[in-house]
C-alpha cells in the first residue's frame, strides 16, 4: 500500500523495547513471529508524504492512522504520532506482517 510506513505499537504496560521477565524483544522479528502465530497488536499508519511533517511545541509530528484503544486490534482513527514515540514507542514493519497483526486497521485503509 502505498502513502504508508507500519509501526507495531507496543503495549502501554511495557517500559521498553528490550526483552524482560514475561516479554519479548520488541523487534522486526518478533512481529513476524506474533503474526505468524495468529496474534494482533496495533499498527500505526504512518504517512510518509514529508509535506505531513509539523511541529507543535518541541515535538516534531507525522499524520497516521492509529488505534483508539490499547487494546490488540482496536478500532482505528486519524490521529498524529510525534517521531520520539515512533521510535521509542514502536517497531517499523513491513505491509505484510501489519496485515496479519492489525486486521482492523485494514478494514479502514482498504476501504478508502
Amino acid at each position: 500500500m502505498n502513502g504508508f510506513s507500519f509501526h507495531a505499537e507496543m503495549p502501554e504496560e511495557r517500559k521498553s523495547k528490550s526483552a524482560s521477565k514475561g516479554n519479548d524483544a520488541w523487534t522486526r522479528a518478533t512481529m513476524r513471529r506474533y503474526a505468524a502465530e495468529g496474534r494482533n497488536v496495533n499498527v500505526c499508519a504512518v504517512s510518509t508524504d514529508r509535506d505531513l511533517w509539523y511541529i507543535n511545541g518541541r515535538a516534531l509530528m507525522k499524520e497516521c492512522i492509529s488505534a483508539v484503544q490499547d487494546i490488540p486490534n482496536s478500532g482505528v482513527c486519524g490521529s498524529s504520532a510525534s517521531r520520539d514515540y515512533l521510535d521509542s514507542r514502536t517497531v517499523r514493519i513491513d505491509e505484510a506482517t501489519a496485515r496479519k497483526l492489525h486486521p482492523a486497521l485494514f478494514r479502514a485503509l482498504d476501504s478508502e
